[in-house]
């Protein structure tokens, strides 16, 4: 996902969710801090937890903003929060034969 579909996505958030607050996980945190302004009030995941726990903490967010990967999935599939948000890029997968695995209540905004 890009840059750009990231920041749509935020703006998203902040007009249906009252006082957002980010938590950031990534493989690499570091340029995410370096590349992406929020605007927001923002936590960054260290990136030393075991892969297990770090799908533990995802799955706590109230919402989701989230890239077209199976982990990002399933954090937000195993999310509870009963009016969670979720967006997530308009085109899965860059193959047009294999079919998208969107949910029905997510939000759907274009990569680029």
């Amino acid at each position: 996902c890009t840059q750009t579909y990231y920041r749509n996505a935020v703006e998203y958030i902040k007009q249906h969710v009252d006082n957002p607050v980010l938590f950031i996980f990534s493989n690499d945190i570091q340029w995410v801090k370096d590349n992406i302004d929020f605007g927001l009030k923002s936590y960054y995941e260290s990136g030393k937890n075991p892969s297990w726990e770090t799908l533990e903490l995802m799955s706590n967010c109230k919402h989701f903003i989230i890239s077209n990967s199976s982990y990002n999935w399933w954090a937000q599939y195993k999310g509870t929060y009963e009016d969670k948000i979720v967006v997530a890029p308009k085109r899965w997968f860059n193959n047009p034969l294999i079919p998208d695995i969107f949910q029905d209540s997510w939000v759907k905004l274009p990569v680029s």
